[in-house]
């Protein structure tokens, strides 16, 4: 249970967690959430790995998908590797379904250990997806196959093994992606999901993404995923005491994407920075125990807008 000073932020995020899961009951479908930006360097592996923790922290069955040749979110939470695991994602998506060596999601998806740094008193549980470097190899193979950009889609949402479809195993599938959105498989990532949770920061030097990756969304939504949505943006980074420069740039972020920037924005902290490298994690330090609640308040929101997006899909029978 989380130390007194976070126990607000805690319960807030149980409360819509417990909701969002009555929702994924009626609808037989946990959401898709692709976390994508066009740049490098904001946080976006990090922001998954974290999110995944906090959401399975308060009971939801949550499945990571590392969909990043650079596998970050792989190595954060398959911790103490001494190489990356094989068979992973790339097998998968070039696997022969009616062969005699094919491949499965339940032979690649790996559970996050327990006792671990995202994975410490979870109620809920926390999967993995993993990815490992011989994923970039497949980019050309991907892109020349006449379903290349499909498979993913095809893993997620429509791929029966035994007791059904793997979407319906889990409450939420967070697929991670590399930065650059021209890729094969941040492609497919765009075409299987149903929302996007898009990080940034409040830098002027990575505000040109936010248009870039708006323009990779309109384009996936006109030719293979009309119901494509940004659900949220998260601020990452965010040092108030910057001054003019920081607080005119979050400004300009909110500008550019209006009221689908949520509060409050994810603070610039050694915490969250050092974690890949030292094994640490916001959620379990004790050293960090306010901006780790104004992490699951950042999640609270989050999810409260990926619940209300699933409830206007369903008034409009789009699932």
């Amino acid at each position: 249970m989380p130390a007194s000073k976070e126990v607000n932020g805690f319960e807030a995020l149980f409360k819509v967690a417990k909701n969002y899961q009555k929702k994924v009951k009626t609808t037989g479908n946990g959401a898709v959430i692709v976390i994508a930006n066009e740049k490098g360097g904001i946080g976006k592996s990090t922001i998954t790995a974290l999110m995944a923790a906090a959401l399975a922290e308060v009971g939801l069955k949550v499945l990571v998908v590392d969909l990043d040749p650079q596998s970050s979110v792989t190595q954060m939470l398959l911790p103490n590797l001494e190489k990356l695991p094989s068979p992973a994602i790339g097998d998968l998506l070039t696997t022969d379904f009616d062969g005699d060596n094919a491949l499965f999601p339940a032979d690649v998806i790996q559970p996050v250990p327990a006792g671990t740094v995202y994975n410490n008193e979870a109620l809920g549980q926390l999967f993995l997806l993993p990815s490992n470097p011989q994923l970039g190899k497949l980019n050309n193979y991907l892109a020349t196959n006449i379903n290349g950009r499909q498979i993913l889609k095809f893993i997620i949402k429509e791929l029966v093994i035994e007791e059904g479809a793997l979407v319906n195993e889990y409450d939420l599938i967070l697929i991670d992606t590399p930065s650059q959105l021209d890729s094969i498989f941040a492609e497919s990532a765009l075409i299987a999901g149903d929302m996007v949770l898009m990080p940034t920061t409040p830098r002027p030097v990575d505000q040109w993404a936010i248009a870039q990756t708006i323009q990779k969304i309109r384009e996936a939504k006109r030719v293979a995923n009309r119901g494509l949505e940004i659900v949220a943006a998260v601020v990452n980074m965010y040092d108030p005491r910057s001054g003019l420069v920081e607080s005119e740039g979050l400004e300009a972020v909110k500008a550019a994407l209006g009221d689908r920037v949520v509060e409050p924005p994810i603070r610039s902290l050694k915490t969250i920075a050092n974690s890949p490298a030292k094994s640490t994690s916001l959620l379990t330090t004790g050293q960090a125990q306010k901006p780790a609640d104004d992490f699951r308040q950042t999640t609270t929101e989050v999810m409260s807008r990926i619940l209300a997006r699933l409830d206007q899909l369903s008034s409009k029978g789009g699932r």
